[in-house]
């Protein structure tokens, strides 16, 4: 399924949302090192790759429609943007990760049906092992999904630090600049674990969120 094929009432259905609605361009190919890529925003729009195989009718509408919410959600609730030199890309991942969840969250605020709809593209187990990418999306889920739990305490400490109640309602940290220093909190952790990270090849998970770009100023 091309995005053009399902996207033609996305535009429509933003706008009814938060009337932000950025143009959606096509992206065919593979990105660096063979890697599928992920949807990005750029001055120009959304840039959307085709679903990930496997994902066909309604379900690629599904993932089309989480990839276009959850970067729309970027563009109303978030307004500067971080220093990208000498950021250790443990750090540099885990702000973007940590960035997804708090747009997210705000947007779930004022839209509830939206944080099912991403809910449900978390996949994200135990099973996936302990290196520093499946600890990602496990956390990643985990700031998604109240009724997911994980057994690792980095998982564990992530939710923690992140919401304030149980329930997940209320951030603990609102402020964008709060997710740097978080990040940085739990990227010390990752260090102490002696962790690391393919950036050539990382890309968030799940596949409908963005690759962050736009939020870190190019090195000089």
């Amino acid at each position: 399924m091309r995005p053009s094929e399902a996207s033609d009432g996305i535009g429509p259905w933003l706008r009814l949302l938060w009337n932000v609605a950025p143009p959606l361009l096509q992206v065919q190919g593979d990105g660096p090192a063979g890697v599928a890529p992920a949807p990005w925003l750029s001055p120009a729009g959304l840039h959307l790759p085709p679903p990930p195989a496997g994902l066909d009718g309604e379900a690629g509408r599904c993932w089309l429609r989480a990839a276009s919410a959850h970067a729309a959600a970027h563009l109303v609730f978030w307004r500067s943007v971080f220093v990208r030199e000498r950021v250790p890309a443990v750090t540099w991942a885990l702000a973007g990760l940590l960035e997804d969840a708090r747009a997210e969250a705000l947007a779930a605020g004022d839209l509830p049906g939206l944080a099912r709809l991403w809910a449900a593209q978390h996949r994200a187990t135990p099973a996936e092992g302990d290196g520093f990418e499946a600890l990602l999306a496990r956390l990643a889920r985990a700031l998604a999904d109240m009724g997911y739990e994980d057994p690792h305490p980095w998982v564990r400490k992530g939710r923690a630090l992140f919401w304030r109640d149980a329930g997940q309602q209320v951030l603990a940290e609102p402020d964008a600049r709060a997710m740097r220093r978080l990040a940085s909190r739990l990227g010390h952790d990752i260090g102490q674990m002696r962790m690391g990270l393919n950036t050539r090849t990382y890309r968030p998970a799940p596949s409908y969120r963005d690759d962050n770009r736009w939020l870190w100023h190019a090195e000089a």
